[in-house]
């Protein structure tokens, strides 16, 4: 097991969540996709919806997630300078894309025909992700400079991306809150430079080889956009969970013991209304692998059936997710 790796299932395991008191710090944007692109953030950088419509989100709830239909949705983002931060960044988004192509678009701080310019986050056709930064100075390898990763996201299965930037020789990618391998590509500026125009979610530009823009089909559930890099806590919570960013409220449920490979004990307010009360369990790629009613504020839940992993305990009050928890079953 790799340091990494480890650091996750140690943190998880003491239940720390500072990142629940700390992840607003340096906050630029946070698009939830509950039946609007409003900033969640205090920042009030809004973005221009175009013929993205409600859909379900990685763990089946309706209406909190966009669906992009690969032809015209996009999404565009405020035109107000803050959206474009200097480096380092961190940038972290749910999708599940239905179709990759060449060069997928995922995220595009500067849409600009035959240029590099900001950073743009794309896919290419076998799945592998890229994060590219550039200084507007034109086209093609000579102006850019990009990390790829070996590993792959797959068409049909939601995956949590998380992006960092810090320089020019200093990029990082985690697929569903792992570390990926990858190779740089490109000798474009060691800086990078925006230019003054708008940048999309799900939208790219063309250039001299595919000269229309291209659009992502698929669905997103939520993008977050910080002007820093975020420590190894913050990452795991942000990449284990859901992006609940604007989830401060104390803590809903507690769940013991944490790991476990038999039974687990969810324990729930004693007020709680057990009548509209479930739990449902999903996987890192939003995969339902339980979903019950619960009947009583102790519940105790089996997890001997599943695979060793890390998994999501959303617990529901009708329709509502009063709190998410991470679980691991060794």
């Amino acid at each position: 097991m790799n340091m990494k790796n480890y650091l996750s299932i140690v943190l998880l395991v003491l239940g720390i969540n500072v990142s629940q008191a700390q992840i607003t710090n340096g906050l630029v944007l946070h698009y939830d996709f509950n039946g609007s692109t409003v900033d969640q953030s205090v920042n009030g950088n809004d973005g221009v919806n175009t013929n993205v419509i409600d859909t379900l989100n990685h763990i089946g709830a309706s209406n909190a997630a966009g669906y992009f239909d690969g032809v015209t949705s996009n999404v565009e983002l405020s035109s107000n300078s803050s959206v474009k931060p200097n480096l380092p960044i961190t940038l972290a988004i749910n999708l599940k894309a239905d179709n990759l192509s060449t060069n997928t678009p995922i995220y595009e701080s500067d849409f600009y025909y035959n240029n590099y310019a900001g950073f743009r986050i794309t896919a290419d056709a076998s799945g592998k992700v890229f994060a590219t930064i550039g200084a507007g100075t034109g086209s093609g390898p000579t102006n850019r400079r990009t990390f790829g990763t070996n590993e792959t996201i797959t068409e049909g299965v939601w995956h949590r991306i998380t992006v960092i930037i810090n320089d020019y020789d200093d990029m990082e990618i985690f697929i569903d809150c792992q570390a990926t391998t990858g190779s740089y590509s490109g000798t474009g500026s060691t800086t990078m430079s925006y230019s003054s125009n708008e940048g999309y979610i799900g939208k790219g530009a063309g250039n001299s080889f595919y000269p229309d823009p291209n659009f992502f089909k698929g669905s997103i559930d939520e993008v977050a956009l910080w002007s820093r890099v975020l420590s190894s806590a913050e990452l795991t919570d942000v990449c284990n969970g859901a992006l609940k960013i604007d989830n401060l409220s104390p803590s809903y449920f507690a769940m013991y013991p944490n790991p476990s490979n038999s039974n687990v004990t969810l324990q729930l307010p004693s007020d709680v209304d057990l009548i509209n009360s479930s739990y449902m369990i999903t996987d890192l790629t939003g995969r339902v692998v339980d979903n019950v009613n619960i009947s009583n504020s102790t519940q105790i839940i089996n997890v001997s059936d599943l695979s060793k992993g890390i998994y999501l305990v959303n617990v529901f009050s009708g329709n509502k997710i009063m709190e998410s928890k991470q679980l691991v079953v060794d």
